[in-house]
């Protein structure tokens, strides 16, 4: 134990060093531009309205985020709404979606498939048995050879 604790003051000296953080310090704006800037535009829309502006985001969190998403966007199809005069679906006014992770798998989903998303969605990615699946890979032997390869991915 004593022969560790020369090795352990440096090691832990090392770590809290380098563990500390600075950031560069913004530099004071000096004139304001409305013309420049971070603005937000969508792409134009034949079924959406210019009177609202709806967007959607989506956390991670695997299977249980994508399957949450998924849910709000059913609901989102089944909500009427009346928007100048015209009935319509609450899901038609999304401007944009922002999601990470699970998340983004119903996102893009959504983005390829529209409303068929939902069907797809359910039995290729929400009910599947990954963990099963990945089981089952590994345990093949015609498999093995792929798994010692640095190119061969788990999904």
């Amino acid at each position: 134990m004593k022969r560790l604790l020369p090795l352990c003051v440096p090691l832990c000296l090392s770590l809290l060093l380098t563990s500390c953080a600075h950031r560069p310090i913004n530099a004071h704006l000096r004139a304001y531009t409305p013309e420049t800037g971070y603005y937000f535009h969508t792409h134009p829309r034949t079924n959406n309205s210019d009177d609202m502006l709806f967007i959607l985001s989506f956390s991670g969190g695997g299977t249980r985020a994508a399957a949450l998403a998924c849910g709000v966007l059913e609901e989102l199809a089944k909500t009427r709404i009346t928007q100048a005069g015209k009935p319509r679906r609450l899901l038609d006014e999304v401007d944009a979606i922002s999601s990470v992770s699970g998340g983004s798998v119903t996102a893009a989903a959504y983005a390829l498939y529209g409303d068929a998303a939902f069907a797809q969605l359910e039995t290729n990615f929400l009910k599947r048995n990954v963990q099963g699946a990945l089981v089952s890979r590994t345990a093949n032997p015609f498999n093995w050879c792929k798994l010692l390869s640095a190119t061969y991915g788990r999904s």
